[in-house]
């Protein structure tokens, strides 16, 4: 369960990443690395050259699932000219400087996020895991009573179920029991893993890809 959770943690951060940015347009850029420095990375773009700052420390999620804290200082000596990378940055004036300064980083089986971002992301409590019995199954939705409270999940989108691509429907029915992690925003709550006890069977939302 919880080599799952980090892997829906991996896959929120990749698409999320505005939501944690208060105050400021998150953009996007994908390219080549053209120079490696101390405060961070020239890319060699489509439209031209983009150097991003990239000096900090930042949380290394892996392909193998784990993660680890790094300086920019060490991570540096691990890149070379010519690695494709996508980024998300913002843009701010310092010290009367204007910098594209990188929030989050894909390079090759490595995803880098800031570690300020991610620690907002998760004391901000977002992410939500309970035990409750499933009242409604919807078209998109599923209500689940959780301590007293009925609380509609939205499923909308792709699953995993027994390792194959399926419907959130198929598995779950009105009665059981059932363990949930679910993102918890201001309008709605998307539903991220469904474990149903009573069928011995794990629903994984399908993991975005960029």
């Amino acid at each position: 369960m919880e080599k799952i959770f980090g892997l829906l943690l991996i896959a929120l951060l990749l698409v999320s990443i505005p939501m944690f940015v208060i105050g400021a347009e998150v953009k996007e850029v994908s390219g080549t690395i053209a120079e490696v420095t101390d405060t961070g990375l020239k890319l060699s773009t489509d439209g031209g050259v983009v150097e991003l700052f990239c000096r900090g420390v930042w949380v290394v999620f892996t392909g193998n699932n784990t993660r680890f804290k790094a300086r920019w200082v060490k991570i540096k000596d691990n890149l070379s000219p010519g690695t494709e990378v996508s980024a998300s940055y913002i843009e701010r004036e310092v010290n009367g400087t204007q910098l594209k300064i990188a929030v989050k980083m894909k390079i090759g089986n490595y995803t880098l996020v800031r570690a300020g971002v991610l620690k907002r992301y998760l004391t901000k409590k977002r992410i939500v895991r309970a035990d409750g019995v499933v009242k409604e199954v919807g078209e998109n939705y599923i209500k689940v009573e959780i301590n007293g409270t009925i609380v509609r999940l939205n499923t909308k989108g792709a699953w995993v179920v027994r390792g194959s691509w399926s419907s959130v429907l198929s598995p779950l029915s009105s009665g059981d029991r059932v363990h949930v992690i679910y993102l918890k925003l201001k309008n709605t709550n998307i539903a991220l893993l469904i474990k149903n006890y009573d069928k011995n069977v794990v629903l994984v939302r399908h993991r975005p890809r960029k």
